[in-house]
Order: C-alpha cells, then sequence, then structure tokens
C-alpha cells in the first residue's frame, strides 16, 4: 500500500513510531545540521571531592602543568546549562583570577568577585542561588596576598563614597604585629577567615545547607609571587 494513499492519522502513527524506535536506539538525531547540546556539565561532586580538585588544579597552575580546556568544545556543552562543582568568592584583583588559579574552565566554578572578598546581602544571594539551584557543594572564600582594600583597613585611611562602605566590611582583626611586613598578612588571613564565617551568620539557607553538611566552607589566601593556594582549615 502506497504512502501517499494512506490515511494521515496512520502516517502520523508510523512518524511517532519511527522517532520513538531511533530513540530508544540510541542514535543521535540532527536538528538542522546540528547536534543538541548537552544539559549541564559533570555530575555533582562532595564537598570533599570538590576541595581535592581544587587542590589539584592549582597544583598544576604553579608547576605549570595546565590542563587541556578545549574552550570550544566546553562552551557548547555548556551552553543549555551549568553545573558549577565549586563556588569561589575573591578579590577583584586583577591578578587574582580563580578559574586560572584552580586551572578549570568554562562552567566548573561560579565565581564571585568583590574588593577585599567581602560578604554582603548580594554576595550571599549569588551564594544561594548557587547552593539552591545549580547544586554546588564547596564555598571557598579566597583572599590573596599584598591586597590593597585590606591594606586600606589596616592603614585605617580616610575614603569616601561607597569605598568608605566597602572597606568598614573588612575585619583585620587585633593585635596585629607593629611590623607592617608582618600586620598585613595577618590582617588578610583574619579578613578571609571572617568572610567565611559571616556566611553562615548572615544567611539562613547557607546556615542549613552546613548544618545539613550538604555544603562545606573552606578559607584560603592566594600568593601573588608563587601561585599557591594556601588552605587555612575547614570553617
Amino acid at each position: 500500500m502506497s504512502l501517499l494513499r494512506t490515511p494521515r492519522r496512520v502516517v502520523w502513527s508510523f512518524s511517532i513510531a519511527l522517532v520513538v524506535a531511533i530513540a530508544l536506539s540510541g542514535v543521535r538525531i540532527m536538528v538542522f545540521g546540528q547536534e543538541p547540546h548537552a544539559a549541564t556539565t559533570a555530575p555533582g561532586v562532595s564537598p570533599q571531592q570538590a576541595l581535592e580538585k581544587l587542590k589539584a588544579g592549582n597544583k598544576r597552575f604553579v608547576d605549570q602543568k595546565l590542563s587541556d580546556k578545549e574552550l570550544t568544545k566546553r562552551r557548547a556543552a555548556t551552553a543549555d546549562g551549568q553545573q558549577p562543582y565549586a563556588i569561589v568568592l575573591a578579590c577583584a584583583d586583577s591578578r587574582v583570577a580563580p578559574e586560572l588559579v584552580f586551572d578549570e574552565t568554562i562552567g566548573d566554578l561560579f565565581v564571585i568577585r568583590v574588593a577585599g572578598n567581602v560578604v554582603d546581602p548580594d554576595v550571599l544571594g549569588s551564594v544561594e542561588y548557587a547552593i539552591e539551584h545549580l547544586h554546588s557543594r564547596l564555598i571557598v572564600v579566597l583572599g590573596h596576598e599584598k591586597c590593597g582594600a585590606v591594606t586600606a583597613a589596616v592603614a585605617k585611611d580616610v575614603l569616601h563614597g561607597n569605598l568608605e562602605e566597602l572597606i568598614h566590611k573588612i575585619d583585620v582583626g587585633t593585635d596585629l604585629p607593629a611590623d607592617k611586613s608582618k600586620a598585613l598578612p595577618e590582617a588578610v588571613k583574619h579578613n578571609t577567615i571572617h568572610q567565611a564565617q559571616e556566611m553562615a551568620s548572615k544567611s539562613q539557607p547557607i546556615k542549613k545547607a552546613l548544618d545539613d553538611h550538604e555544603v562545606q566552607i573552606e578559607a584560603a589566601v592566594y600568593s601573588l609571587d608563587s601561585g599557591e593556594v594556601k588552605w587555612l582549615g575547614n570553617k
């Protein structure tokens, strides 16, 4: 029997059955000559696995043995979705780029950057989004050596406008060493730990995720000289 003379509903039934058969066979259907993008990146990992991935990536960065990023393929693979395995709050300093520091690529890290890596409602909202909707399981607060924002806070410089408001959010601690060369590194560490602690104390969703052991927060300091990330311990 010719398909040209077959009733329309029979043709539709045949077409649907053919599509289902192709789908079940595992054949990839081409749409307008292009392959469909993957919906997300790699499956989620645990907080500890995420931390180990970051440590391994930083070692590659320090050793100058960077991985092949295949950016074109990665861009296509993440065009329709993302599942970053870690959230990084870093300083806006141009020398501190988390994707480079941890030798990662498109879709791996959910990065938030602001001078002094300070926590405010906008930062917290971004972190909450990554936890609740992207299912990231590790939060890293990344300070860095010779931070200009922390330097201004230590010096108690007279500032104006929004910059003054930002510097007020930095906590350098008390009883800093009298030697300025030693005071700044201690202030950077203290501020990084303080901002990590602010995550939990100022956000109920983040605190709940921590209490439920779904998320882990780590504080770290990046060395501008060596490129090494020094971890300050679980917060």
